[in-house]
C-alpha cells in the first residue's frame, strides 16, 4: 500500500512542477533562438541616375534581291559603228551623245516609252506628248503633247546636232537618233559598242548601269524587334559599306535609286550583316539592371524617391544596357534620386 502511494506522490509532483518547468525552458530556449535567426528589415538603396547620350542599334541579317542595272536600249538602226562617245563610269543624262552610225550620232533619251516609229504631224497623242516633252528637256521651246510648226523647226535642229544629211528638209522625228533609257540619267557599268562594229539589234542593251537592288529582308539574329513602321524615317540601314534609308525597303522606286557601292554591285551578295541605326542618338538614363521593377502586369518602371523618404513609380522604356547596367528611357527628373532596391522594399508594388 505505501509503494502505491508513494508512485502516487511522485506522479502528482510530476505533473504540477516538473513538466511545466521543462515547458518553460524549452519556451525561452525558442525564443533565444528566434531571436539569433531574425533578420533586420532590408534598409532602401538610393542613387541619382546618370544621364546618357549614346547611338541606338540593332544587329541585323539582310536578304537582298538584285535587277539588272537600268541600259541603253538599241533602236532599230543599221550601219557601223565610227565613234564611241561613252565609257564605263560615266554619268550617262538625256540628250548626251552616245554613239555615231554611218556619220549620225545618236543621243540618249529619257521617254515614258521607246518610239517604235516616225512621229510627224499625223502620229497619235501619245507619241507627240512623249516628243514635245523631249524636246523641252533638249531645250526647245514647243507647244506640249502637238505637232506645231516650232516642234518641226526643234526636230530640224536635232537633226542637223547628229548630223542627219539634208537636216533642213526633214519631216518626221527618226526613233533611230535615240537610244531609250528608263531613267534620266544612268551610271554606266557595261558598254556593248566598239568602233568598227556592226550596230547592235533594236532592243539590244548598248550600254548598262550596275545592277540594282529589287527588294531587301531584314532580320535580327538575336530576336530584336525591328522599328514599327511610324518610326522607319528614324533609322538608317549600314550593309558593308552600303548606307539607305530603312523606309526605303517598302518602295522599289526608292531601292533603285540606292548608291551601291561598285564592288558590292557587281558581285550580287544574297545575304549581308549589318546594323540599323537611328539617326539620332537616344537620351536616357543609366540605372543598374536592378533598379528596374517588373510588376505583376509586366509593366517596367523605377521609383522616384521623395524628400520625405516615399516612393514615386515612373513607367520606364529599357532599351539598351551593358554589363548590370539597363539604359532607360522615361521622364525622370534631373537631381530626384531613384531606389535601386525595388526588390526587397517594393516587391508587391504596381508600376501604374
Amino acid at each position: 500500500m505505501r509503494s502505491q502511494a508513494d508512485r502516487l506522490g511522485w506522479s502528482v509532483i510530476v505533473g504540477l512542477y516538473v513538466a511545466p518547468m521543462a515547458a518553460l525552458v524549452y519556451g525561452l530556449h525558442l525564443a533565444d533562438e528566434e531571436r539569433i535567426t531574425a533578420r533586420p528589415a532590408p534598409e532602401p538603396v538610393t542613387a541619382l541616375p546618370e544621364r546618357v547620350e549614346v547611338e541606338e542599334k540593332i544587329d541585323v541579317e539582310a536578304d537582298l534581291r538584285w535587277s539588272p542595272g537600268a541600259a541603253l536600249i538599241a533602236p532599230a538602226w543599221s550601219g557601223l559603228i565610227s565613234d564611241v562617245a561613252i565609257d564605263i563610269g560615266d554619268r550617262v543624262r538625256t540628250g548626251d551623245r552616245v554613239v555615231r552610225i554611218d556619220g549620225v550620232w545618236r543621243i540618249a533619251a529619257a521617254t515614258p516609252f521607246p518610239f517604235h516609229a516616225p512621229v510627224d504631224a499625223f502620229s497619235p497623242a501619245r507619241e507627240l506628248s512623249a516628243l514635245s516633252a523631249l524636246l523641252a528637256d533638249f531645250g526647245y521651246e514647243v507647244p506640249r503633247g502637238k505637232w506645231s510648226h516650232a516642234t518641226l523647226k526643234a526636230v530640224r535642229a536635232v537633226a542637223t546636232r547628229l548630223g542627219v544629211p539634208n537636216a533642213i528638209g526633214v519631216t518626221a522625228f527618226d526613233p533611230s537618233w535615240v537610244l531609250w533609257m528608263r531613267e534620266r540619267e544612268l551610271v554606266l557599268d557595261s558598254i556593248n559598242l566598239q568602233v568598227g562594229s556592226i550596230a547592235p539589234a533594236q532592243g539590244d542593251f548598248t550600254a548598262q548601269g550596275a545592277p540594282e537592288l529589287a527588294a531587301i529582308s531584314l532580320s535580327s539574329p538575336m530576336g530584336a524587334a525591328l522599328p514599327p513602321n511610324d518610326e522607319a524615317a528614324e533609322w538608317t540601314i549600314r550593309l558593308d559599306g552600303m548606307e539607305l534609308p530603312y523606309a526605303a525597303i517598302d518602295s522599289v522606286e526608292a531601292l533603285r535609286s540606292v548608291d551601291v557601292p561598285s564592288p558590292l554591285a557587281s558581285s550580287e551578295p544574297e545575304a549581308l550583316t549589318g546594323a540599323l541605326t537611328r539617326r539620332t542618338p537616344v537620351t536616357g538614363r543609366n540605372v543598374p539592371v536592378g533598379a528596374v521593377h517588373t510588376d505583376i502586369h509586366g509593366v517596367q518602371c523605377v521609383f522616384h524617391v521623395g524628400p520625405d523618404g516615399s516612393y514615386r513609380a515612373v513607367e520606364v522604356s529599357v532599351r539598351d544596357g551593358g554589363a548590370g547596367v539597363a539604359l532607360v528611357t522615361a521622364d525622370l527628373e534631373d537631381g530626384v534620386a531613384i531606389l535601386l532596391n525595388p526588390a526587397d522594399t517594393q516587391r508587391d508594388q504596381e508600376c501604374g
